[in-house]
Formats: C-alpha cells, structure tokens, sequence
C-alpha cells in the first residue's frame, strides 16, 4: 500500500541537509515569539493577557521541542512520554527525563532500559548508568529565561 504523505515530504529528503528546512521552521518560531516579547532572553510579559501568556508559553515550548528534536532524533515515545522531575532536577538517580549538571547546563536523561535495544552491544559499557544527551548546543536553552509562565 502506498502512503500518499511520503510523497509530501519526498522533496525534502532529497535535499543535501533536509534537518535545515526544520531549522528554518524552528526560526520562524523564534521570528514569531520575539514579535511577541521582543528579547527572546529577557522577554517582556507585560500588559499580555492571561490568554496571551499561555500563547508565549506554548510558541516557547514548541521550538525548544523542535530544537531539542533536530539535535537528538530519539524516538517518538521518548519524547512524548519524557517527564520533568523538578525536585531530582540536579541527580542523575532521579524519576524524570531532564537532568542540570553541577555546571548549571541542561540534559535529556535517559535510562538504558527505556530503549528497545537496551540489550544490544551498545549499552555493554553504559550499564546501569543513564545516558545524558546535551542541551547545549547551536541554541542554548538553559539561557532562555522564563519566569511566571501561564503554562509549560
């Protein structure tokens, strides 16, 4: 059975570098945000409604999701199913999927036993140890400040 949607994204895949185009999306994100709050590291909240913060919020959320997406191709249900553990924040032996370093920099964390392949030859050498993949990059969003959002 042909998927008729593979035909919709076939041109990009021919491109030299096809993770550009969603680079160039995550942009238009932050093109939208700033128009919203000008200085995406020191956004101005004020006179927005209620309604308008939680849009801030979400547009924030959304390109550290594609940003984070485009650097770490895990897969979906690693994504869709992370946690954020704001109280083990700073251990590696915590419940959630995002870990700060004594550094200040941010992580995913993941445990070799959510992957598939846990078994496999390449998490030998990791044992029980979980897996830190770096949130510094290209765009940092530990410097993204966000204090009093609506929603996360």
């Amino acid at each position: 059975m042909e998927n008729p949607g593979y035909h919709n994204v076939e041109p990009l895949l021919e491109e030299e570098n096809p993770l550009d185009w969603v680079r160039r999306g995550i942009a238009f994100m932050l093109e939208d945000l700033a128009s919203m709050v000008g200085d995406l590291l020191d956004p101005s909240l004020e006179g927005k409604s209620r309604h308008e913060k939680g849009e801030v919020a979400a547009l924030y959320r959304d390109a550290l999701i594609w940003w984070a997406m485009s650097i770490h191709p895990l897969r979906a249900r690693h994504w869709y199913g992370a946690r954020i553990d704001w109280e083990g924040l700073d251990r590696l032996d915590q419940r959630g999927n995002l870990y700060r370093d004594p550094e200040g920099r941010y992580h995913l964390l993941y445990r070799p036993e959510e992957f598939k392949n846990q078994h496999s030859a390449v998490f030998r050498h990791q044992g029980d140890r979980p897996l830190l993949f770096p949130l510094d990059e290209d765009l940092p969003p530990s410097r993204w400040r966000w204090e009093g959002s609506a929603t996360a």
